[in-house]
């Protein structure tokens, strides 16, 4: 018994908390070195690209200039002026990415002047998961005509043809390039100057997800009295997502129909049970 009382008055009184509130202790102690030495490693701002990700808020025309990325990479298909459906995959830290299209993106930008300029970016790879865009240098260089300089300030990136200069600063606080576009991502076109495929996917998911075959016809039905607007040449162009990822998971239908291998009383179920038959 007197071992209990001696515990109850050693023993600190914890008040209740929910989860994630915090507790003052009402005889605060000085902290020693090492926890002092922790909250300062944790007050510092993370570095890197991985780390970065949740430091900061880019709409779907800013793009982190990444010197390590072998690819460009794009999160929405609407700005994609010349497009090619492939599947694939890419290992991440995390969960792989999947790779849907490859193609080429267009985006209005301002150089260094204060000029509207459209940026071309070839061999760009569709990622819709990926959590920002990625501007590849390597990919800037090889393919895209960019010549590019990197200091502590910023990034500039001068076009070899067309000869305008952008300057790309950091930002975010997070020692990261980020090159912001201009505009809406309606502005882009498609090849030969096609209005982009929202309405002809918006009708292509309210009837169903069909075919192309199928959005022919709805076409040549609908489209002179009026109740579709976009242009025939849009299906063409036109790509679904969703459509993609059940291509690309589905399992062939069975040739073989398998015997039962069980009583067929034992099939049935309901609520009362199994049902005789």
């Amino acid at each position: 018994m007197r071992k209990c009382e001696e515990d109850e008055a050693v023993a600190p009184s914890i008040p209740a908390t929910t989860e994630g509130e915090a507790v003052a202790d009402p005889t605060p102690s000085q902290p020693s070195a090492a926890v002092a030495a922790d909250a300062s490693a944790q007050a510092k701002p993370a570095m890197g690209l991985v780390s970065a990700t949740s430091t900061f808020n880019t709409n779907e025309l800013t793009w982190v200039v990444d010197t390590g990325e072998t690819s460009h990479m794009y999160k929405d298909i609407e700005l994609f002026v010349q497009f090619e459906p492939i599947e694939s995959s890419m290992e991440t830290a995390a969960n792989p990415l999947r790779i849907l299209g490859n193609g080429t993106v267009r985006f209005p930008v301002k150089d260094s002047s204060d000029a509207v300029r459209t940026v071309e970016l070839k061999d760009m790879n569709y990622v819709p998961r990926v959590a920002h865009n990625l501007f590849s240098v390597i990919k800037a260089l090889v393919n895209d005509d960019f010549e590019i300089a990197i200091d502590k300030r910023e990034c500039t990136l001068r076009h070899e043809g067309d000869g305008y200069v952008l300057s790309v600063p950091g930002g975010g606080g997070v020692d990261l390039y980020l090159m912001r576009g201009i505009g809406k991502r309606e502005c882009a076109l498609l090849a030969g100057g096609n209005a982009n495929t929202k309405e002809a996917l918006r009708w292509h998911r309210r009837t169903g997800h069909p075919g192309v075959n199928a959005m022919r016809q709805l076409h040549q039905i609908y489209f002179d009295s009026g109740t579709v607007s976009f242009p025939k040449i849009q299906i063409n162009d036109l790509f679904c997502e969703s459509c993609a990822f059940a291509k690309s998971t589905r399992l062939p239908f069975s040739r073989v129909i398998p015997k039962m291998t069980t009583r067929p009383g034992y099939v049935f179920h309901t609520i009362i049970g199994v049902l005789p038959i």
